[in-house]
């Protein structure tokens, strides 16, 4: 019933079957598709009842059957609104979905970046080789914040994370420090100018694009 008064966004109905005690944690032990309770409210576009539902008790980093929390619901809906307030919320750290900071650049959000790594998220993490859907991407293999950005052609999120945060440029990433990695790739991206001044720091342009190009381009 809870779920069934969640799908139709009817608040007074939720509202009851909560005070009458309705668990918005739960979850039938089988081997079913099921969502918790805030995760089918974001499903549903009725992101106005998740604040009732987590004072209820509703997890904001509660896993669904496939072990998907809700704000990977939101960011897959493009309610990027919906995925700051589950931050807040405390619904992500460092350890779980690395990938966000990733995600956050490819919707071009600046605020959504600087909120991540406000709250832990380091630019120059490398996210785990692995395939998971996310915000209608899947690969993230060896790939950090500052080299994602010119990849998805965000090069005004580029030039922030790289005036206000410190980007290592010498850090490695298969085999290649991350700035002759940078330098290819602006170069590949006719960002000529950007591109020489790595260059003029000592980085090279001579990075295979066939390494970079597995890399989730836009």
């Amino acid at each position: 019933p809870l779920l069934i008064a969640i799908a139709q966004g009817d608040e007074q109905a939720m509202d009851m079957l909560l005070h009458a005690g309705a668990d918005p944690t739960y979850m039938p032990d089988d081997d079913g598709h099921y969502v918790p309770a805030l995760s089918y409210a974001i499903l549903n576009g009725h992101t106005d009842l998740a604040p009732r539902l987590i004072e209820a008790g509703a997890l904001a980093d509660q896993y669904d059957w496939r072990g998907m929390p809700p704000i990977i619901y939101a960011i897959n809906r493009n309610d990027y609104e919906m995925v700051e307030r589950l931050i807040d919320q405390g619904a992500v750290d460092p350890e779980n979905y690395p990938e966000l900071l990733l995600v956050a650049i490819h919707a071009g959000s600046r605020s959504l970046t600087q909120k991540l790594i406000s709250k832990g998220y380091d630019p120059n993490t490398i996210p785990p080789q692995r395939f998971r859907v996310i915000g209608g991407l899947g690969r993230f293999d060896f790939t950090t914040a500052a080299h994602y950005a010119v990849s998805c052609r965000q090069i005004d999120l580029y030039d922030w994370l790289v005036e206000e945060h410190n980007i290592d440029l010498e850090l490695v990433i298969e085999d290649h420090r991350q700035g002759d990695l940078l330098a290819s790739t602006l170069w590949f991206f006719n960002y000529f100018d950007r591109a020489l001044d790595l260059v003029a720091q000592g980085y090279s342009l001579n990075v295979s694009a066939g390494y970079w190009l597995d890399a989730p381009l836009i």
